[in-house]
């Protein structure tokens, strides 16, 4: 999640005199110079794709016979021409930048709409410039682009919650997302409302009318339970924890400040018959991981229990060292330069943000199978070491033949008291 706020609040040509602040820094320091010199090249050529684009536009509205169509047109050209050299001053400028440049990063989370867009569209609405529904059209348009880029579970617009510096004008831009929301019937953006105790009742109730009209959207998130919880899980204190952002598939990260992009994955249940066979993997004949007893040898519950566990962490530490080595070989060949001017101390520490720019380099691991494992693990406490209805071999034996003329038992396992 970039920090578009940041963007938006001085432009381009800010974001330039900030770069070339720390340029000077690294000079003087002995720093990575070359580092500062290309994304200085790079935030000129977003300029000349704004003066590109603003060209474009201008000759689209001159041969426009419809007169909606044109002014729309003209407004996007001067809003093209604007943003290349000052910051946004209009709810069409701010949008129209961040979308330029989350396209030539290029980006696929949009973070939190309401922050960045909630001044200038308050703004906009006081000064006369802008109606309601002007309004919610442009936040329309915003939603089908993002919708276009096809990045299936990702596109994540994100509203409401605890941590926005602005929640008053936030929270009228809340409604203005949630109607185009409502109106852009379409897979993206995954738009999501956090909300709190706090939480306008009229952002709840709008929020309840898009749902029950059969909307998938918002997600809801409650900040209440969630940011305590975050503060748990990342060892972060409150402030921190307020800026959590939900990646496409829940992943969890801190706004321009943290990446935990999900390189892994792995089957629980899978990982269960292992350990039911002490490692050994009856398709391939290989025997991976610890080795350890099977179940047939074990004595107890807790002791097959310590042996699935043993399993598991294997694995786990297995995919945290492939993420470690993703982030360092990625950081050697690829500055992410666009990604790097708006993510947290990369520029104070003059270094890209895999090359030790992050200052909170995380990784997210997929687990798939929990349930089922948790159930299974369930079933064999209950049916083999509980009430011994059937022993360790039994079941080995049962798997192996998936079951075949082993109903009675198949059916003491589904009937086993599940998980929760």
């Amino acid at each position: 999640f970039l920090d578009f706020d940041k963007l938006v609040k001085i432009g381009l040509p800010g974001l330039q005199q900030e770069v070339a602040a720390f340029r000077q820094k690294a000079i003087e320091t002995n720093g990575d110079v070359i580092l500062f010199d290309c994304m200085l090249e790079l935030l000129t050529l977003v300029q000349d794709m704004c003066l590109y684009y603003a060209k474009q536009a201008k000759n689209l509205a001159d041969s426009e016979s419809n007169a909606v169509r044109k002014q729309q047109l003209t407004n996007m050209h001067v809003a093209l021409e604007y943003i290349r050299d000052h910051a946004p001053r209009t709810m069409a400028e701010g949008l129209q930048l961040v979308w330029i440049y989350g396209l030539m990063t290029p980006a696929i989370e949009y973070g939190r709409l309401d922050e960045y867009i909630g001044d200038l569209y308050v703004s906009d609405i006081e000064e006369g410039r802008l109606t309601e529904d002007e309004a919610v059209e442009l936040t329309k348009s915003f939603f089908r682009l993002i919708d276009h880029l096809d990045c299936e579970t990702d596109g994540r617009i994100i509203v409401g919650g605890y941590g926005r510096r602005n929640p008053e004008n936030a929270d009228r831009m809340c409604l203005v997302a949630i109607e185009a929301c409502r109106q852009v019937k379409e897979v993206l953006p995954q738009f999501t409302l956090r909300f709190n105790k706090d939480t306008p009742a009229e952002v709840w109730q709008a929020s309840q009318r898009c749902i029950e009209e059969g909307r998938t959207y918002p997600l809801l998130y409650n900040d209440d339970v969630l940011v305590p919880g975050v503060m748990e899980a990342f060892s972060v204190d409150r402030q921190r924890a307020e800026t959590y952002m939900p990646l496409g598939c829940g992943e969890i990260e801190f706004d321009h400040y943290s990446i935990g992009s999900p390189n892994g994955s792995m089957n629980t249940l899978k990982i269960l018959e292992l350990a039911m066979r002490g490692g050994y993997e009856p398709m391939t004949q290989w025997t991976l991981g610890p080795k350890t007893k099977p179940l047939s040898e074990c004595h107890s519950f807790e002791e097959f229990l310590s042996y699935y566990k043993q399993h598991l962490t294997a694995y786990i530490e297995a995919q945290a060292d492939f993420e470690a080595y993703e982030y360092e070989i990625t950081g050697k060949i690829h500055p992410f330069m666009m990604v790097t001017m708006l993510y947290d101390g990369c520029l104070e520490k003059g270094k890209a943000i895999f090359d030790g720019g992050c200052a909170y380099l995380a990784g997210t691991l997929e687990l798939y199978g929990n349930v089922n494992a948790a159930n299974s693990l369930a079933a064999i406490k209950k049916c083999i070491f509980e009430e011994k209805k059937f022993s360790c071999e039994e079941l080995e034996s049962a798997l192996r033949n998936n079951f075949f003329g082993k109903e009675p038992l198949r059916k003491a396992l589904m009937d086993a008291p599940k998980y929760g």
